[in-house]
């Protein structure tokens, strides 16, 4: 499947070990009783979704998603289907970007505008983004957390201009940090303008706890690390504007998920609750947020015998809701890429 050929070719920036990754990105999903929960129509945004192609050669389609009606409607179905969109996303007024990969071959960015259906492919230089959100100051440009292909691999944060399809760096990660393979580890605090990261520790090659950073938007300066109170991976983090907010842990053992709530008031980040949320087994795909929910599928990389559930996690009440059955829904369903309308 393409898809596992574009994780061996980022697996060539991980500082972790082939196994290690392999072993984190395992696929056993166990189910966890969920109520269906119907949003209201102020509560419903509008989700934009690339469904990769099943087939070689093909092409993926975008698609946008009525929440409240249960409906779609396709975007286009020009997506080049050599190419698949397993990563960061962001929609940036009728701007839909996304990270593209054709591993190992290359990697790039496409944008689609959602009104026209019209698809741009941009040359993201030598810049491997992760995690991209929304310029507030401009559609056409958006932040993102991008690595090189370095020896030790260099992570740093970049603002990308898709009209000159330049790419100007904000500032650079320390070097010789632990990227664990997960996009989710990085999360942007515009009420702050910080971007934070959580790069992982580990235990003879294994991914068992994180240390947070911070990086300000304005200088680049970057502050840290302070260490977080778990032993067990953090896969990913949620800026809330304040020194509170939710991430998940994965018991890489186990492979079970949880919700957390985080604190980074002190010297290190504390935790003060976590719960069971196997609806956030994302394998670190970075999700939307949008009017307070974080918009999640439990299964974005096929693996047989499971299916993929849209979520919906309200980060002020801390807690996760199943919105609908992505399989049946979505004919041939490989969804990877999601954005929603006033996400960041």
């Amino acid at each position: 499947m393409k898809v596992t050929f574009a994780l061996l070719c980022v697996l060539t920036v991980f500082t972790v070990s082939q196994a290690t990754l392999f072993s984190s990105m395992s696929m056993k999903y166990s189910e966890e009783k969920m109520n269906e929960k119907m949003l209201t129509t102020s509560e419903a945004p509008l989700l934009y979704m690339v469904n990769n192609s099943r087939v070689v050669p093909g092409f993926n389609q975008l698609l946008e998603v009525d929440l409240q009606n249960k409906k779609y409607r396709v975007v286009t179905d020009k997506l080049n289907g050599m190419s698949d969109s397993v990563s960061g996303s962001a929609l940036c007024g009728d701007n839909f970007f996304a990270v593209i990969t054709d591993a190992p071959i290359s990697f790039g960015l496409a944008k689609v505008n959602v009104r026209t259906g019209a698809v741009e492919y941009l040359d993201s230089k030598d810049y491997l983004f992760h995690k991209i959100v929304c310029d507030p100051t401009d559609n056409n440009t958006f932040i993102g957390a991008a690595s090189q292909f370095t020896t030790p691999p260099t992570f740093t944060i970049q603002r990308y201009d898709s009209k000159t399809q330049t790419a100007k760096a904000v500032g650079t990660w320390p070097s010789g940090l632990t990227w664990p393979g997960w996009d989710s580890i990085f999360s942007f605090d515009f009420k702050n303008n910080v971007v934070l990261a959580a790069f992982a520790t580990l235990q003879a090659g294994v991914p068992k706890g994180a240390k947070l950073y911070e990086m300000d938007l304005k200088s680049g300066s970057v502050s840290g690390p302070k260490p977080f109170d778990v032993s067990k991976a953090v896969q990913s983090i949620i800026a809330s504007g304040t020194d509170q907010f939710i991430g998940t842990v994965i018991d890489a053992d186990l492979d079970q998920v949880s919700l957390c709530k985080f604190d980074k008031s002190g010297s290190s980040v504390s935790n003060s609750e976590c719960k069971s949320a196997q609806g956030l087994h994302t394998d670190g795909l970075p999700y939307p947020v949008c009017n307070g929910k974080l918009y999640s599928l439990t299964q974005p990389i096929q693996a047989p015998g499971t299916t993929c559930g849209l979520y919906s996690t309200d980060i002020e009440g801390f807690t996760v809701d199943k919105l609908i059955e992505i399989d049946g829904f979505i004919p041939y369903g490989y969804v990877g890429a999601m954005a929603c309308k006033g996400g960041f």
